[in-house]
């Protein structure tokens, strides 16, 4: 009987022991469970820059995104007009205008207009941007004036008014941002002194009839724009490091 009885308070003492670890177990799990939450708590009141550096900079924020597209921009303009001449060999700098090669009476016209549009639609994605920042004001619009100049050959009575009014509004747009951003170095009023400059430029050399064509002076005008992308797009990047 005793022997019977000892063997029964063993046993008892083993299921005892087992729920005790099993107990511990579940309240380690639960723990752990609570540690976890903790973390991802602590996760959500991080800045969203924040979290994506914490989750190994999986994805991209839009202003970064704009930044690189306006980097790229003259990379995209040099490389689609570099296609459309080599499509076009009788083209020529000082005798053509750029629109020439987008004529009706090209068959390779599709290229240029195509190209146009193109630009005009990823130019809009930093210009946008830029206008949520402050640093743009009418450059969106001129960009619909450009794919506008697409949109219409240079026979069709829409096409030089929109492709006037893309060069004034962007040179424009260039002149306010500049002043703007002057106030805070006035390195940048430099921008604003050479938007007048190239205006003038073009204006000069179209009047005077310098060459024959508008190529030279629709080219000067464009490489100046560019160059204020490329620097919008300096100043977006900083945006996301600050």
């Amino acid at each position: 009987m005793e022997s019977r009885g000892s063997a029964n308070d063993i046993r008892r003492e083993r299921q005892r022991e087992g729920r005790l670890v099993a107990h511990r177990g579940m309240g380690g799990l639960q723990l752990h469970q609570i540690e976890r939450l903790r973390h991802f708590k602590g996760l959500e009141n991080r800045p969203a820059e924040a979290q994506r550096q914490t989750s190994g900079g999986v994805g991209m924020s839009p202003t970064r995104f704009a930044s690189y597209v306006a980097l790229s921009l003259p990379i995209i303009f040099i490389v689609g007009l570099t296609v459309v001449i080599h499509a076009n060999p009788w083209f020529s700098l000082q005798n053509n205008a750029l629109s020439d090669m987008g004529s009706l009476k090209n068959p390779n016209r599709w290229l240029f207009n195509g190209l146009l549009m193109l630009f005009a639609v990823i130019a809009m994605v930093p210009s946008v941007v830029a206008f949520k920042h402050g640093l743009s004001y009418l450059m969106p619009l001129a960009l619909l004036f450009l794919f506008l100049v697409g949109v219409f050959p240079e026979e069709l009575p829409y096409h030089a008014p929109s492709a006037v009014l893309f060069y004034v509004l962007a040179l424009a747009d260039i002149a306010l941002v500049g002043i703007k951003l002057g106030r805070q170095n006035s390195v940048n009023y430099l921008w604003s002194v050479l938007s007048v400059v190239v205006f003038i430029t073009m204006l000069y050399l179209i009047r005077a009839r310098v060459f024959k064509g508008l190529a030279i002076p629709e080219l000067i005008g464009a490489s100046f724009i560019l160059a204020w992308f490329v620097y919008i797009g300096i100043l977006l990047r900083f945006e996301t490091l600050s």
